[in-house]
């Protein structure tokens, strides 16, 4: 879940490098996909990942198959909206 998350990330930073942004944390990094429009329409994957991943390093949740089939879902809705933009 970890990686999935922070592959997203890195794909956010990305598109925000692109835009000659840069957060130096994720709470400016979810502002950014907020505020940004051509971010907006991911936020609720992104949200997930992330959930899913703190979960994971810090509460050492469990996740079943069907979970990790919906967290890489996730992260196939934001990379095929990020690629183009970037």
């Amino acid at each position: 879940m970890t990686a999935l998350f922070y592959s997203a990330l890195h794909a956010v930073n990305a598109y925000l490098s692109k835009c000659h942004k840069s957060c130096s944390d994720h709470g400016e990094r979810d502002r950014e996909i907020l505020e940004d429009p051509k971010l907006q329409g991911i936020y609720d994957e992104y949200r997930d990942l992330k959930v899913f991943s703190q979960n994971a390093r810090y509460h050492m949740h469990s996740y079943s198959q069907s979970q990790f089939q919906e967290a890489q879902n996730c992260l196939n809705t934001i990379q095929d909206h990020i690629d183009p933009l970037i």
